[in-house]
């Protein structure tokens, strides 16, 4: 009925008030059934365990997310092709969509829309291997706005990449007004997120210092994702705030809690052209530097040579960090395709990163910088070797020793496990059951089978051990 009166409003009136309620969703990783080369490993038909089953599952769980979700306006992030947009877009009952992707890259972006759209654009970075930015241009009642969706580059890239991704965005968006973006930023919000830049110098406003959940400054009260992180914002330029024939519609920002489908929960607010309910004075900047789950801090809060020396059970389950630490001694694990473990006094942390040059036993002391937790499992993502000290040869003395497993959490590596083995999955004696998964291949069925050095992490939710 909304919709209706909108378009009521907008081609045969002209007056009166209209509004539009806009939202983000990362939908992540909606991949077809069909293989068709830029997929991620893990989507590959044939390869993983990714079925035309479970992505025709899936995409109907997204649409019936979307269906309840009720917003005008949409921008997804981590849709594969056009074709699965299209899919989506019948399901979920949108009339105009658009999508952007680069040639080579796994997933793109895209905007659906009950209304028309009056015009779009999308921008690509030369000089960077990033996603592209879409933009799509809309009429409200008496004014215009531009709604751009965006997916930066995540934690996992080189910082200087990600900083490059956002001055990208920030030329985009130099000097635009009635402007709005929507996307999984791949940042929180606080003093030294990577949206400083542009609430403080470029005019826009994060629409969680709107939300209560800002004002605790805990890890986890504002969260867009199952990490505990606001990873997902929406920023408005500074004239929707009562400068402009339209605006925001005060107290309408919404945050989702959960996702049936995603790792990402939607959010949404509300553009309108009634004065009256117009919050007429932006926040004040310093709610958004000053806010926040506190997750990100400056690398050079204290000088190299003067951070203070710390330990993995220290550190673990931190993400607030106010400045670099030092691992001394810790020891190599664990060596997998996205990273490795170090561990120091038997338990242990993964760190993600280059592995290349890492080998079991190596003795590091390594500048931890940034932490996290990813789908479940706390990592260190953000670090230097600050020094190799050889090889130690067994690593038996720093790991978890088979009596402590009612102890394990995510990064640590037993020495021994032992149990029955039946279909990818080991039941041991006093601990119950778990995932396990061998590097090299299967692991075979079988009684009371013992497998030394076992690293312990959550795979889709699920314990498991990966075993040589």
């Amino acid at each position: 009925m909304r919709v209706l009166a909108l378009l009521f409003a907008m081609f045969f009136c002209g007056v009166g008030a209209a509004e539009l309620k806009i939202a983000s969703f990362n939908v992540q990783n909606l991949f077809d059934g069909v293989n068709d080369g830029t997929e991620y490993a893990d989507f590959k038909i044939g390869r993983g365990s990714w079925s035309k089953q479970k992505y025709e599952r899936k995409l109907q769980e997204i649409a019936n997310e979307i269906i309840a979700l009720n917003a005008d306006i949409l921008g997804l992030q981590e849709i594969e092709n056009e074709a699965v947009l299209k899919a989506l877009v019948q399901k979920a009952g949108y009339k105009f969509y658009k999508f952007s992707r680069a040639q080579t890259a796994p997933v793109g972006i895209a905007v659906l829309s009950r209304v028309p759209v009056k015009s779009w654009k999308f921008y690509r970075a030369q000089e960077l291997k990033t996603r592209d930015i879409l933009r799509a241009d809309f009429a409200l009642g008496r004014g215009d706005f531009s709604l751009y969706v965006v997916h930066m580059l995540s934690a996992r890239n080189p910082l200087s990449e990600r900083k490059k991704n956002f001055r990208f965005l920030n030329e985009i968006l130099k000097g635009q007004k009635t402007a709005v973006v929507v996307g999984d930023f791949n940042t929180n919000f606080g003093k030294n997120s990577l949206l400083s830049e542009l609430v403080r110098q470029h005019g826009f406003t994060d629409l969680w210092t709107l939300h209560p959940c800002s004002r605790l400054k805990l890890y986890g009260s504002c969260a867009s994702h199952e990490s505990g992180a606001a990873l997902d914002h929406i920023l408005l330029s500074d004239d929707l705030f009562g400068a402009a024939k339209i605006g925001y519609k005060n107290g309408s920002y919404e945050a989702q809690s959960s996702s049936a489908a995603s790792d990402h929960f939607p959010i949404s607010f509300v553009l309108t052209d009634e004065q009256d309910e117009i919050l007429k004075t932006a926040p004040e900047k310093t709610a958004f530097l000053s806010g926040g789950a506190k997750d990100e801090r400056a690398d050079n809060e204290r000088a190299p040579g003067m951070e203070k020396i710390s330990g993995v059970d220290e550190i673990y389950g931190r993400t607030d960090l106010n400045a670099p630490v030092i691992l001394k001694g810790a020891v190599v694990t664990f060596v997998g395709r996205h990273g490795f473990a170090i561990s120091q006094n038997g338990r242990g942390v993964f760190v993600y990163g280059d592995a290349s040059e890492r080998r079991m036993g190596d003795r590091l002391d390594i500048r931890v910088k940034k932490t996290k937790f990813y789908k479940k499992n706390f990592e260190i993502y953000d670090y230097d070797i600050v020094s190799k000290g050889g090889n130690v040869g067994s690593i038996a003395p720093y790991v978890m020793k088979r009596d402590k497993i009612n102890e394990l959490r995510a990064g640590d590596t037993v020495s021994a496990i032992r149990g029955d083995v039946k279909n990818g999955e080991i039941w041991i004696k006093s601990a119950g059951k778990f995932k396990i998964f061998s590097k090299k291949s299967r692991v075979k069925n079988g009684k009371n089978l013992e497998f030394k050095n076992a690293y312990f992490t959550i795979y889709k939710g699920q314990r498991e051990f990966i075993v040589e």
